[in-house]
């Protein structure tokens, strides 16, 4: 796999807090950037259709979404409903990106059950570049999650990806 065509790929992770105004702005920033790949968290599905922006792809699932001035593929992804999957192909190499979005609103179990879901994900596509981002709302005592545990549950499924 050649990673060449990946290196100087602009990539960036944005939280729309469900907001038009924040969709509008991106809007806005996507007229004329060189931006290559956004991975957006808390979009408001009625509002990224109406970007208006010549050139772009956009990929959703749930309220998690790939906005790319680049051709996409958008991969099959059943078990999490707010998590977005994509692939940019080149003859040589593919590279996966993943768009995840984990409410504050769920219980620990439904949390745990994501972030295992998650896992799986990764470990699928061990064998490919991989870029994740997203707003997994961890670690935070405003809803009950133990930092340890979290943090600690994070490095282990990164680390479990690697193999």
């Amino acid at each position: 796999m050649n990673i060449n065509k990946f290196i100087n790929m602009q990539i960036k992770q944005i939280n729309l807090a469900g907001s038009r105004i924040a969709t509008h702005e991106l809007e806005i920033h996507l007229e004329g950037k060189t931006d290559d790949i956004f991975i957006i968290s808390e979009q408001n599905e009625s509002y990224l259709p109406i970007l208006s922006v010549q050139g772009v792809n956009i990929i959703s699932c749930g309220r998690s979404a790939i906005v790319t001035k680049q051709p996409i593929i958008k991969l099959w992804n059943a078990n999490m409903k707010e998590t977005t999957v994509g692939m940019i192909k080149t003859t040589t190499s593919e590279l996966v990106i993943i768009s995840i979005y984990l409410p504050p609103s769920l219980t620990k179990p439904e949390y745990e059950k994501e972030v295992e879901k998650l896992g799986q994900l990764l470990v699928r596509h061990k064998s490919k570049y991989v870029v994740l981002g997203g707003d997994v709302n961890s670690t935070h005592i405003a809803w009950s999650f133990k930092l340890a545990d979290q943090s600690i549950r994070w490095i282990l499924l990164l680390e479990r990806a690697r193999w």
